[in-house]
């Protein structure tokens, strides 16, 4: 389920290691992993860091394992996904979290960076796991200050082989002065080692509780944690100003983040949605700023050139599909999802596409016309619309 980087190895060793694993690219350097965080935007981000590999028929959990280890990054797999399913997986000269997005389109997974670590697991859980780290951190933000220093306080993620999610979570509340409610609902578990950089308490836990389709919920006091079942529905909900033309700027909105609830209050508009809805929003609402051409024509080509090794869904809704791909393939969506319902176009219809060694307009090709749609895509930017005028 999870992998341990070994932040302590001698650099020489780390080298020889890569050497051994990745058979075309830049090999990385050893020492501690980078710390990731968005607190700390500075530091070299492994993630960002090209590399090259080929996998064959590998076993998905050693393949992350080495990939974890030779990077000097924290990988996570949720233990409700096979670790010994195969894998096959060409990159040459990629950024390691292209590779993994690659990685999870290919076998039907969810990836998420959560803080320090990349999460691998179900796709709808995972696609909720960011959500649900910042509404719990939001929650320990408003408790008494030293109940809130507790949960907010960083600190590793470790344990070592075989251990027990149960066990760790009494450790956990064991160094920080809590009572945990509702071990009960923890099954028994037995769960590989693992070591990730800092990470805050609430974090820790989130992580934890995760794979286990668990949270939890903090007293008013914040000495006391009760575990819970993640809810299906999980939404983060902000008011931003909108003065002087709400209801187009709602409208607008609506259009950029169309899985989330944006309301108008008056002059403000209140949006309840996932995280990266927010971050979304957030980049949409800044100023434009002219970028250098050679960038976008390199980041067109590279997409050109990829290819998709595996891709399978079976029986899925079109819509989640077609923005998932896009999500993971770092590609700019232009779907107006209403105006295509309001044409005829079913984008409920289930879906089951099983493609090997595609090119990204092939993959979008084969899902989009059985239904009646097209695409125009332009380096990364892809507009979805009806087949027929």
């Amino acid at each position: 389920m999870t992998h341990r980087p070994n932040f302590h190895r001698h650099p020489r060793l780390a080298v020889a290691v890569i050497l051994a694993a990745v058979l075309v690219g830049p090999a990385a350097v050893g020492g501690r992993a980078a710390d990731v965080r968005p607190e700390n935007p500075e530091a070299r981000n492994p993630l960002d860091q090209p590399i090259g590999l080929v996998w064959s028929k590998a076993p998905l959990r050693e393949s992350l394992e080495n990939l974890a280890n030779t990077q000097n990054v924290a990988i996570w797999l949720d233990r409700r996904i096979d670790p010994g399913r195969r894998i096959s997986l060409v990159a040459r000269d990629e950024p390691l979290a292209d590779v993994l997005s690659r990685l999870a389109i290919d076998q039907n997974l969810g990836v998420c960076r959560f803080q320090s670590v990349v999460y691998l697991g179900p796709p709808a859980p995972t696609a909720r796991l960011r959500t649900l780290g910042a509404l719990r951190r939001r929650e320990a933000e408003s408790l008494p200050p030293d109940a809130a220093r507790r949960l907010l306080r960083a600190a590793p993620l470790h344990w070592e082989n075989l251990a027990n999610p149960r066990e760790l979570l009494d450790s956990l509340a064991s160094e920080n002065r809590l009572r945990i409610e509702g071990l009960d609902l923890v099954v028994h578990d037995l769960w590989p080692a693992f070591d990730a950089p800092p990470l805050d308490l609430v974090d820790r836990l989130t992580l934890i509780l995760a794979p286990l389709g668990l949270t939890f919920q903090v007293d008013r006091d914040g000495d006391t944690l009760r575990l819970v079942p993640i809810p299906e529905h999980v939404a983060l909900r902000r008011t931003y100003p909108a003065w002087p033309r709400p209801n187009q700027i709602a409208r607008q909105w609506r259009e950029i983040i169309p899985e989330s609830r944006v309301v108008v209050e008056g002059d403000r508009i209140v949006v309840e949605g996932r995280l990266e809805d927010h971050e979304r929003l957030a980049d949409a609402r800044r100023p434009a700023e002219a970028a250098p051409a050679e960038p976008k024509k390199h980041a067109g080509a590279k997409i050109d050139q990829l290819r998709i090794q595996r891709v399978k869904f079976a029986d899925q809704p079109l819509e989640p599909i077609v923005r998932r791909l896009a999500t993971q393939l770092n590609l700019e969506l232009r779907f107006d999802a209403d105006a295509l319902r309001r044409s005829g176009i079913d984008l409920d219809r289930r879906v089951t596409v099983e493609l090997e060694n595609v090119t990204v307009d092939e993959l979008f090709r084969t899902v989009l016309e059985p239904a009646g749609l097209t695409f125009r895509r332009e380096g990364s930017t892809l507009e979805i619309r009806a087949a027929r005028p």
